[in-house]
């Protein structure tokens, strides 16, 4: 794209959609290991299913994302898999140690509370700068990628309120409230894994 483009205002959307795709490559992977992670020490065989499923749908999403991203030079640097904000770095962390096989509380209300809700933002926002035909691809595995992120995302929605109708953990409660997934920092793309 040059200077006599007819439409010079594409490259920062296909930019930024480029790095919000590359974004969410690495919080799929993330997302994918935790659950995985947290299946394993799971004592709720039904949160134990639920977690190793949707950690599956995670590996298989952020697989299905890298092939959508964009291959030039050019973009190179922002198609990148990295934490999208600094948040979801601390996140991910402070989240990984949410490991006592009773926690089943604290692990799916993260889930339902905080992940889900920005994983349904962020594929709305994508949804909104692909273009139709150019990003075909993209946008069609965004659709299978909604139906597994709602179906795994009810499932741990019903269960968590099973559990929690007669429980109240201000430990669970603390937890929740110190992820912010927001925190915008400096997150080098060289950070990602």
């Amino acid at each position: 794209m040059g200077p006599d483009d007819p439409h010079p205002d594409e490259w920062f959307p296909l930019e930024e959609l480029a790095e919000r795709v590359a974004g969410l490559v690495w919080v799929e992977r993330q997302l994918g290991r935790l659950l995985v992670g947290w299946a394993a020490i799971e004592e709720h065989p039904g949160a134990r299913i639920l977690m190793l499923q949707a950690g599956r749908h995670h590996d298989w999403h952020a697989e299905v994302l890298s092939g959508c991203l964009p291959t030039s030079v050019q973009l190179e640097e922002v198609a990148r898999p990295s934490p999208p904000t600094e948040g979801w770095r601390d996140a991910v962390e402070r989240l990984a140690e949410v490991d006592d096989p009773a926690q089943t509380i604290s692990r799916l209300g993260a889930v339902v509370r905080e992940l889900d809700p920005w994983l349904a933002r962020e594929s709305d926002t994508l949804f909104e700068l692909a273009r139709p035909i150019a990003d075909a691809p993209l946008l069609r595995w965004l659709r299978f990628i909604e139906i597994d992120h709602d179906d795994d995302g009810r499932g741990m929605a019903e269960l968590l309120d099973a559990l929690a109708a007669n429980t109240v953990s201000l430990t669970d409660h603390s937890m929740l409230h110190e992820i912010d997934l927001q925190i915008r920092g400096s997150v080098s793309p060289h950070d990602g894994d």
